[in-house]
């Protein structure tokens, strides 16, 4: 679906009777959610499988942004992939993935700019050992508190800043990401460093330290959250290498549709 939903009660949203079974999928891309009351929500009670994939949607100035939960007495199978999503100015929370233990399935959430929520930008509470996951290349910025995690998920590839209260709580696993108010100890992790975002597109400054930050050997998605590609030339004379957060800098310019590098 590709929709402007502007000034309504509502968004777009999935609820299901308990015990009810089935296969389903969901193809939610491309849209604009602006000043209501819904948002991008799933409420799931099944027993089957339900697949999400959310690709380039705008969701800002809502309760919350995208926000996905199994409920008693629910055993679905759940697949959810986000990628290039932008949850702004949400009042509660930018982003909830939160799951029962009977819950099981896989997770990718990707090139994600969560940004300006008073609140948690990013909530993600799944059944421990449930779920296959992937968190990477995610920027959190001016929450309350950017990220809210269970003990054992990780998250790389991310930018934390401006977040009031915290970067981030609940004892995720961080590598190879930038966390402008907090030190931790993870692989390739620029403590209390300020990423140097442009507001209000949060793109990297091209005097960012998060560009060509990324790890020399990892493998990403294509490209990054406006379509550049993921691995750019981002310094003078420098190598093809992935920068940290939602956004490549191009250092020959951006020409994309989200604004000027």
């Amino acid at each position: 679906m590709e929709c402007s939903i502007i000034n309504s009660v509502g968004g777009v949203s999935y609820g299901s009777r308990p015990g009810a079974s089935g296969d389903h999928s969901f193809a939610i891309h491309n849209n604009v959610i602006d000043g209501i009351l819904g948002s991008i929500s799933f409420n799931i009670f099944d027993t089957g499988s339900i697949a999400i994939r959310t690709k380039d949607n705008l969701v800002r100035n809502t309760r919350t942004g995208i926000a996905i939960r199994t409920l008693p007495p629910s055993t679905v199978r759940l697949g959810f992939t986000s990628s290039g999503d932008r949850c702004l100015n949400n009042v509660d929370v930018g982003m909830a993935l939160v799951t029962t233990a009977a819950t099981t399935g896989a997770v990718t959430i990707e090139n994600l700019i969560c940004a300006g929520c008073p609140g948690i930008g990013l909530n993600t509470r799944l059944a421990a050992g449930n779920h296959t996951w992937i968190a990477r290349h995610l920027t959190l910025a001016d929450h309350g508190t950017g990220l809210s995690a269970a003990t054992g998920q990780s998250f790389d590839h991310c930018i934390f800043a401006g977040n009031r209260t915290a970067d981030r709580v609940g004892g995720p696993t961080i590598t190879y990401s930038c966390l402008e108010s907090t030190t931790d100890p993870g692989i390739g992790n620029l403590s209390l460093t300020d990423p140097q975002l442009l507001r209000p597109l949060y793109k990297l400054a091209p005097t960012s330290p998060c560009i060509d930050a990324a790890d020399p050997n990892g493998t990403f998605a294509a490209t990054d959250y406006e379509g550049d590609p993921r691995k750019s030339i981002g310094r003078a004379n420098g190598a093809t290498r992935a920068d940290l957060g939602a956004d490549e800098y191009v250092y020959a310019g951006s020409v994309r549709t989200y604004g000027p590098v």
